[in-house]
């Protein structure tokens, strides 16, 4: 992962890889140091386009990373969502509850629902 600061009350990163049992836990670790890093109240943006591979357990990680957001009333946002990912949303029903935005258009591609709300 890679930060990028979109303005100063949003946090931007790019996700690359899998997001596979193999390397979940590694991944853990990286998305809670994102939560730590990203300010209460404010949007937690999260570049998926470079996901190459995706299983249950890379779809439990963003779930969970949503989840700890919503604590901080931050929301997690999700731009390039496609292929394996899309689809591994769409199967589990996700796709409603994973915002995913559309940075060239600047609104939200899917709907939401609010911040701390179960899926």
């Amino acid at each position: 992962m890679s930060g990028a600061l979109l303005c100063p009350t949003a946090t931007a990163v790019d996700l690359r890889g899998d997001l596979t049992i193999q390397v979940a836990a590694e991944r853990k670790f990286e998305l809670i140091g994102l939560v730590d890093g990203c300010a209460p109240g404010s949007p937690c943006v999260i570049d998926v386009s470079q996901v190459v591979d995706v299983d249950s357990a890379g779809v439990q990680l963003l779930v969970a990373l949503r989840r700890s957001l919503a604590e901080r009333d931050s929301p997690l946002e999700l731009t390039g969502l496609r292929g394996a990912l899309q689809q591994a949303l769409a199967t589990y029903r996700l796709d409603r509850h994973l915002v995913a935005i559309d940075r060239g258009a600047g609104r939200p591609r899917l709907p939401s629902i609010p911040a701390g709300a179960q899926p």
